[in-house]
């Protein structure tokens, strides 16, 4: 099963960028990453950041991080 997720980078910070939101639809979170980056006009995050989607696969194991 496929999934997508709304996260924010840390603008080069070294910390664990965040997830926002879980999505069953694509074009929902692209509905939400385009909400978000108007709402937060200076960026997301501690650390003010990009919205972005990433496609997540459930129900997998990983050695990767997320994004």
């Amino acid at each position: 099963m496929t999934l997508w997720a709304i996260a924010c980078d840390t603008a080069g910070a070294l910390e664990a960028e965040c997830v926002y939101s879980i999505w069953s639809s694509l074009e929902l979170a692209n509905q939400e990453q385009r909400r978000l980056s108007a709402a937060f006009k200076y960026g997301g995050g501690c650390y003010g950041g990009t919205f972005y989607v990433i496609t997540v696969e459930i129900d997998r194991s990983s050695d990767e991080w997320l994004s």
